[in-house]
C-alpha cells in the first residue's frame, strides 16, 4: 500500500495510464477532484502550502513541471516516442491546466482492461480551443487515425473526453458533479484497485495544515494479529526523522526481484530515521535503514551476490564510482568510495538486524524519545512517520546526491525541481502521518503536514520534475 503525493495529483495520475478503451461496459476505475495550484497558493488555512508556491525558484520549477507533465503525456501515449516541438506547444495548456485549475475526473476500465479519460477543467471559450489543439493531437497520435476525443465548452468548464463514441461530453458534467466534496477539500481521490482493494484519500486545508485522511479496503483480510514491535535500541535522539512499520512480510513478498537478497528471512518490520549533520560543515549524511531478520549473514551475503553484477571490479571502475567490496570479518557489504555505503549486521539483544547506511551513527547518551515511542507502539498502528521537514528534505537530499555521486551522476542543487524545494522545505516543521488497523481488511490513513508533502515525497518530485526519476540498475557491459 503505497499513499502518494498531494501536490500536482491529477497530473501524476493523468501520466501514469493512458491506452484507451473499446468497451461501453466501462467502470470507474479512479476518479479525482483538485482544486489547482492557482487556488492553493491563495488559501489562507494553510500558510505553508502556500507558501512553498511563492517562493522566487517557483516560476523557473513551474515552467519545468509544465514541460515534464506534457513529454510524460506524449511518451506514456506512444510508446516513448519523441516529443515534437510543434505538438510540444499544443500540449502544454492542457499540462499546465491540469496543474493549475479546478480539475474534476474519471479514468474509465472497460472489460478488455483498457482505459479511458474523461476530465472538467474550469476555463473559458478561449482556453477550450488550447485544449481542443493539444488533446487531440496527443489522442490522434495515441490512436493512429481520425481522434474520437472530442472537447467541448459548457458554461465554464472545459470537457474533454478521449472516446467522444463512449462518453458523450454532454453527460459528463452531471457525472464528475457527483465527486465527493469535503468542507475546506483541495484535493480527493477514490477508485478500485480491481480484485485488491478500494480506496479513498481527502486533504483539506484546515488549522494551519493540510490534513489528509484516507482508507483502504482491501478484498482480503489482514493478519489478524500484528508483530509486536520491535524497534532496536541503537535508535537514539538527537532526530530529525523516523519511519516505522510492521506486518510488511506480505508485501515485501509481492516484490519478486528481492527474493535473491531476502531469501526465506523476510523482514516484518522496517525502521528509517536521520539526525542532524554533527557541524555546519558537515554533510548531513546520517540516514539509515534498518530490517528485523533473523540471519544477517546470509543477507549480506545474498546481498553481495546480487549486487556485484552492477559494480565492475576495481581497478577496472574509477574510485569515485564504487568498489563494492565484502567484508566477510566484519560481515558487510560495502561500496567504498564517497561517501562509503555499507550493509551490516545490527544486533539488540537477542534481535537481529541488517542496516544499510554511510556516516557512522557515533555514540549518543540519548536514548528514544518517550513521547515518540508513545506515539508509534501503539495496538492499531501499521506504520508512523514523523519528521521534522526541513531536516529531512536536508537528509534526504544529500543521501540521494551521494547516491548519484556512485552513479557517475553529477548531482546539482541548481536543477529546477530540487532547488524549489530545497528553499521551499527550508525551516519547515513537522509533518506526522499515521496508519492503523481499523477493520478486519481496512487501514485508515491520517496526516497533518504544513504543506501536503513529506520531505521524501517532494524530493520524489523534484527529481521527477528534473527528469531524475530513481534509475534501475544496469548492468556493466561486457564489450
Amino acid at each position: 500500500m503505497r499513499f502518494r503525493c498531494l501536490l500536482g495529483l491529477p497530473c501524476v495520475l493523468a501520466v501514469m495510464v493512458w491506452t484507451g478503451c473499446d468497451s461501453s461496459s466501462s467502470k470507474v476505475e479512479a476518479q479525482w477532484r483538485f482544486v489547482g495550484l492557482t487556488t492553493l497558493s491563495q488559501q489562507t488555512n494553510a500558510p505553508a502550502a502556500a507558501a512553498v508556491l511563492a517562493r522566487p525558484e517557483f516560476p523557473v520549477m513551474h515552467k519545468a513541471l509544465v514541460s515534464r507533465v506534457a513529454t510524460s503525456l506524449w511518451e506514456l501515449a506512444n510508446a516513448n516516442t519523441n516529443l515534437p516541438a510543434a505538438t510540444r506547444t499544443a500540449l502544454e495548456p492542457v499540462a499546465a491546466d491540469l496543474i493549475d485549475r479546478l480539475s474534476l475526473g474519471q479514468v474509465l476500465r472497460g472489460s478488455s482492461g483498457k482505459r479511458e479519460w474523461v476530465v472538467a477543467i474550469q476555463g473559458d471559450a478561449a482556453r477550450a480551443k488550447a485544449w481542443e489543439a493539444g488533446w487531440n493531437a496527443l489522442f490522434q497520435a495515441r490512436n493512429g487515425t481520425a481522434p474520437k476525443s472530442a472537447v467541448q465548452f459548457q458554461a465554464g468548464w472545459i470537457v474533454a473526453v478521449s472516446d467522444a463514441s463512449l462518453t458523450p461530453t454532454k453527460a459528463v458534467m452531471t457525472t464528475l458533479a457527483q465527486i465527493p466534496v469535503a468542507p475546506q477539500s483541495v484535493f480527493h481521490l477514490d477508485g478500485n484497485v480491481d480484485g485488491v482493494a478500494r480506496y479513498t484519500l481527502d486533504a483539506a486545508a484546515r488549522d494551519g495544515a493540510i490534513r489528509t485522511q484516507g482508507e483502504w479496503n482491501q478484498q482480503t483480510a489482514l493478519p489478524s494479529t500484528l508483530p509486536a514491535w520491535e524497534r532496536p535500541a541503537f535508535i537514539r535522539d538527537p532526530l530529525v526523522h523516523f519511519t516505522a512499520a510492521r506486518g510488511i512480510n506480505a508485501w515485501i513478498e509481492q516484490w519478486g526481484g528481492l527474493k535473491s537478497v531476502t531469501g526465506t528471512d523476510v523482514p516484518n518490520q522496517l525502521f528509517v530515521w536521520g539526525k542532524a549533520a554533527a557541524t555546519t560543515n558537515t554533510p548531513p549524511l546520517q540516514s539509515y535503514v534498518a530490517a528485523r531478520i533473523s540471519n544477517p549473514t546470509g543477507w549480506v551475503e545474498r546481498t553481495f551476490k546480487a549486487l556485484q553484477v552492477f559494480y565492475p571490479a576495481p581497478p577496472a571502475a574509477p574510485i569515485w564510482s564504487g568498489h563494492l567490496g565484502l567484508d566477510t570479518a566484519q560481515n558487510q557489504v560495502a561500496i567504498a568510495g564517497f561517501p562509503p555505503v555499507h550493509l551490516a549486521p545490527g544486533t539488540d539483544g537477542d534481535r537481529n538486524y541488517v542496516v544499510l547506511g554511510m556516516m557512522p551513527q557515533g555514540n549518543s547518551r540519548l536514548t528514544f524519545p518517550k513521547e515518540l515511542a508513545a506515539q508509534v507502539e501503539q495496538p492499531d498502528i501499521v506504520f508512523y512517520q514523523w519528521e521534522n521537514v526541513g531536516e529531512a528534505m536536508s537528509n534526504f537530499s544529500a543521501a540521494s546526491g551521494a547516491f548519484d555521486i556512485l552513479r557517475l551522476r553529477l548531482p546539482s542543487v541548481k536543477r529546477p525541481g530540487i532547488a524549489w524545494a530545497l528553499s521551499a522545505l527550508s525551516g519547515m516543521q513537522d509533518c506526522v502521518t499515521e496508519a492503523r488497523k481499523t477493520g478486519s481488511s481496512q487501514v485508515t490513513l491520517k496526516r497533518k503536514s504544513p504543506a501536503g508533502l513529506s520531505a521524501a515525497e517532494f524530493l520524489l518530485l523534484a527529481r521527477w520534475i528534473d527528469g531524475d526519476a530513481p534509475p534501475r540498475p544496469k548492468k556493466p557491459s561486457t564489450r
